[in-house]
């Protein structure tokens, strides 16, 4: 072999060692180019998802504000309303308990006037009685011709 052909060979033999390397170095960088992008695209759907989920935080703190203000609200106006509630519900309490005294004493009142017509009857029969007792007592104690009426003309009437 020539002799510049024996300086090549191990030259030859060295550059293609080195493309050898250089063609796998750059399989692995492909490789790890290709892991890049699939990892970056997994990474931006979750920076997506995250910002999202941000805009939903945000809206949800936001509309829990309002109803925190709303809360207060209706909360002040209890407050407010609370006072006239319980004197509503202590007067209709006080017309329900005044309800319920209302036929027992319609009852007792008919009794009472019930009992005094019958005391004023009973008062009156023997006030009847008495007079009739009487009246008979002094026929008897007086003549009966007075008591006739045949002497005078004016006898008592029954």
């Amino acid at each position: 072999m020539p002799r510049g052909l024996k300086t090549l060979l191990p030259k030859q033999t060295d550059t293609q060692a080195v493309k050898a390397t250089v063609e796998a170095n750059a399989k692995a960088v492909a490789d790890v180019l290709k892991e890049s992008k699939t990892a970056s695209a997994a990474t931006k759907g979750l920076a997506d998802k995250a910002e999202t989920v941000e805009q939903r935080i945000k809206d949800y703190e936001a509309k829990l504000e309002g109803l925190a203000d709303q809360c207060d609200e209706q909360l002040e106006e209890i407050k407010h309303l609370l006072p006239g509630a319980t004197a509503a519900g202590l007067a209709s309490a006080f017309d329900a308990r005044r309800e319920t005294f209302m036929e027992p004493s319609k009852r007792w009142q008919v009794v009472f006037v019930t009992s005094v017509i019958i005391l004023a009857i009973g008062a009156f029969v023997s006030l009847l009685e008495v007079y009739q007792h009487a009246s008979t007592m002094a026929c008897h104690a007086r003549e009966s011709r007075i008591c006739t009426g045949e002497a005078t003309g004016r006898g008592l009437r029954i």
